[in-house]
């Protein structure tokens, strides 16, 4: 398997953690959207794209890891995840979309990585207790 197909895993209450399989390249467009008890996911090394609204509104979200290997993060891929206090963005991250972490009220402090060229509008909007945010240089 290489893609977690559209709206998989849409309004799934009873996943509270997945690991993304080795191998997965692609999640698409709300493969996990409103999972509202989704608590953990583990992203595998690997994966290239983040869909938009990948995890929307999965409000019980604490923490992600994006692998060095996610070149995009769409729009709206994080929109909403109410919980979530803590993003480790990899190295070879050059996009986050449009609103992709808007509405995230519990997130921090925000580290983007060296070569991140675009921040979309409205990214962090609502992250209303964010405290710092470090932006690299090769930002556009």
């Amino acid at each position: 398997m290489t893609v977690i197909g559209e709206e998989l895993y849409r309004n799934n209450m009873e996943l509270t953690e997945f690991v993304v399989p080795d191998g997965v390249e692609t999640i698409e467009e709300e493969a996990f959207r409103n999972c509202a008890n989704l608590e953990k996911v583990i992203l595998p090394d690997g994966l290239e794209e983040i869909g938009e609204e990948a995890f929307r509104d999965c409000v019980s979200l604490r923490e992600i890891h994006i692998p060095d290997s996610v070149e995009e993060i769409e729009e709206e891929a994080f929109r909403d995840c109410k919980a979530l206090r803590e993003v480790k963005f990899g190295k070879g991250l050059e996009e986050i979309g449009d609103e992709a972490f808007r509405g995230c009220r519990n997130l921090r402090d925000v580290v983007l990585p060296d070569g991140l060229e675009e921040i979309g509008d409205e990214a962090f909007r609502g992250c209303v207790n964010l405290i710092a945010v470090e932006i690299p240089a090769s930002v556009e």
